[in-house]
């Protein structure tokens, strides 16, 4: 790699604009120990760059990192982000988490064994089309379509612009009873503003149903799968979200996160802001800025949590902090077009911790796992096979 090329994807990393492609580019090079000497120059400039900004509690000298790397260890610098159990070193994304970048790292070591088939395949997210269903059921294909409104119902006009779709209210009181319905396939996500100006951000895999303008006393929305929003505060007319299973979230104004896919066990909802009020089956809880409510199988508690890690999915991240194996891979499911397939004698419940990115490929996400003792291999173009 020449320098100027490696000055280029160093900019555009620090940036946020590297493609997957780029980006692996870069951390091969960067993990690579015939680099050493130039690589610290590159993290001496970067850890300058945010020693004033959000760092670990203790010094971390880019020599020590690269130490650690090659090592293949993890250095004592308090909060990093690496996975419980996996080998490889990820000290270098303690220095690159405060720009707010994750990234994969690659240690150089021979080819782990169950990887050989992984090689030969490159999946990248799904790339489904969102789906729009009016009143009437017209279905808008809204990934195929330019800036400019969507269409018209009722009065209400339907503006889409730059992957946002806003609704825009006529006269009152003319759309009682006219529902629209918006759906993300796999590896996609999608905003919408609401008719009364509140917006939604919808994770893939997910829907919601609501109406082309909100009359009455109460805003209702109908949601599956997992979607954060932000609600614009209307004292009159509390903003309720229906879940499955008749889980309702009753807000006045505020910013709160739901995960409520019907392949989990619990439905839930962590607040930002304001306050909520959550009802499951004959038991309701208040929730503060930092609790999270759990329903499922008839209960309802309340803990408090990282509001923050909820939103890692709309930030374009994986998190897999304290989550387990199995619950890591219904949410690569959710972003690639596959089936995982967990063979009997897996350690299912195993924690793992972590952030990385949603933009790489499978191929790249799954080298994350290659110093366990699992083994991966791809079946039939889009089955992922888990194995000891």
């Amino acid at each position: 790699m020449t320098s100027a090329h490696l000055q280029i994807l160093w900019g555009k990393y620090a940036a946020n604009t590297c493609t997957p492609e780029e980006e692996n580019e870069l951390m091969l090079w960067l993990s690579d120990p015939a680099n050493e000497l130039e690589a610290k120059e590159l993290l001496s400039i970067l850890y300058d760059q945010v020693s004033t900004r959000e760092v670990p509690a203790a010094p971390l000298q880019p020599a020590a990192v690269l130490q650690a790397i090659r090592a293949g260890r993890e250095p004592l610098i308090g909060r990093i982000f690496f996975l419980r159990h996996w080998g490889w070193a990820a000290a270098v994304a303690a220095v690159l988490v405060c720009l707010g970048g994750y990234f994969l790292l690659r240690t150089p070591v021979g080819k782990p064994a169950g990887m050989a088939s992984m090689d030969s395949v490159h999946i990248m997210p799904a790339a489904g089309v969102t789906m729009l269903t009016l009143a009437d059921g017209t279905q808008v294909p809204l990934d195929s379509l330019h800036n400019g409104m969507v269409a018209q119902q009722n009065g209400s006009s339907l503006m889409l612009n730059n992957g946002q779709l806003r609704y825009e209210e006529g006269a009152k009181g003319q759309h009682a009873g006219s529902f629209n319905t918006i759906a993300t396939p796999k590896g996609q996500q999608f905003q919408i503003a609401l008719p009364d100006g509140s917006k939604v951000w919808l994770n893939a895999g997910s829907s919601i149903r609501f109406p082309t303008a909100f009359a009455g006393n109460e805003r209702r929305v109908e949601v599956s799968g997992e979607a954060y929003f932000e609600i614009s505060q209307d004292v009159q007319r509390p903003f309720i979200v229906m879940l499955r299973k008749g889980d309702e979230v009753v807000v006045l104004g505020t910013k709160f996160n739901i995960n409520a896919y019907d392949n989990e066990s619990q439905v839930y909802t962590t607040l930002l802001e304001g306050s909520v009020r959550v009802h499951a089956g004959n038991e309701q809880k208040v929730l503060q800025p930092g609790q999270q409510s759990q329903s499922g199988s008839g209960s309802l508690k309340v803990v408090n949590v990282d509001s923050e890690k909820a939103l890692a999915w709309k930030n374009a991240a994986f998190d897999f902090e304290d989550v387990t194996l199995a619950e890591a891979m219904r949410q690569i499911e959710r972003w690639y077009d596959i089936t995982v397939v967990i063979e009997s004698g897996v350690p299912v419940d195993a924690p793992f911790y972590g952030q990385v990115s949603r933009k790489m490929s499978l191929n790249n996400l799954i080298r994350l796992f290659e110093k366990t003792d699992l083994k991966f291999r791809i079946e039939n173009g889009n089955k992922l096979i888990i194995s000891k």
